[in-house]
């Protein structure tokens, strides 16, 4: 999260976890190799290939940044400290205007932070508490990134029955070895995208403010 000119903002891309995004850049890589391996023998799968590529070098960028950031040190406090007290960042958690403030559950573990007349752009989970004016645009990002995968999933399924069909009459190893790799890869990509579109009602409590006042007593 930063400050541009007033106005909060984000980095392109971040991850809780850098050591997952750089597994994930890896298999993705490696999937890679594998397809243009393949290509050499089999030019169709060099498309999956270039796929595999994108998602790789997304994955790895992820983790390049993620890595980066956490190196930052952290602002240090005291009397020296620049302070920045924007209206943009306003409410802060802490900052009541009723005997009902608090943080209220959104989701499992997570928390927003609700004045008493407004919810606050910030939640708090068991690492801490974390600003969500990115919220808008993470969830919009998150839902083109599901369909994306389910696409892909989804065309290499199609066209790795299509190629083992192709591939058993005459018998041709070739078609059929491409064809059942394609297979696995839109399994793997595929439930990647349902599972993601499973947990999407989850993040989109946690990334975008509700609709209405909360119910019951708040937490903590």
């Amino acid at each position: 999260m930063r400050i541009r000119r007033g106005v909060p903002g984000i980095d392109w891309a971040t991850s809780e976890q850098p050591g997952l995004a750089w597994t994930f850049g890896a298999v993705f890589a490696v999937l890679a190799l594998l397809q243009f391996s393949l290509a050499l023998v089999a030019p169709g799968s060099g498309v999956s290939g270039a796929a595999m590529l994108l998602l790789a070098g997304l994955w790895l960028g992820i983790a390049a940044q993620s890595t980066a950031v956490r190196r930052m040190p952290a602002p240090a406090a005291g009397p020296s400290a620049a302070v920045v007290a924007l209206d943009s960042v306003h409410p802060l958690p802490g900052f009541a205007e009723a005997a009902s403030a608090g943080w209220y559950p959104v989701a499992p573990r997570t928390s927003r932070w609700w004045t008493g007349s407004r919810w606050a752009q910030y939640t708090a989970t068991p690492f801490g508490v974390r600003p969500s004016f990115h919220g808008a645009r993470a969830w919009r990002t998150l839902r083109i990134l599901i369909w994306v995968l389910l696409g892909f999933g989804v065309l290499s399924l199609v066209v790795g029955i299509a190629l083992m069909v192709a591939g058993a009459t005459p018998p041709d190893s070739v078609l059929t070895v491409v064809g059942v790799l394609l297979l696995i890869a839109g399994i793997i990509i595929g439930g990647a995208g349902l599972l993601m579109l499973g947990l999407s009602g989850r993040q989109r409590r946690v990334l975008l403010l509700p609709e209405g006042a909360p119910i019951g007593m708040p937490i903590g």
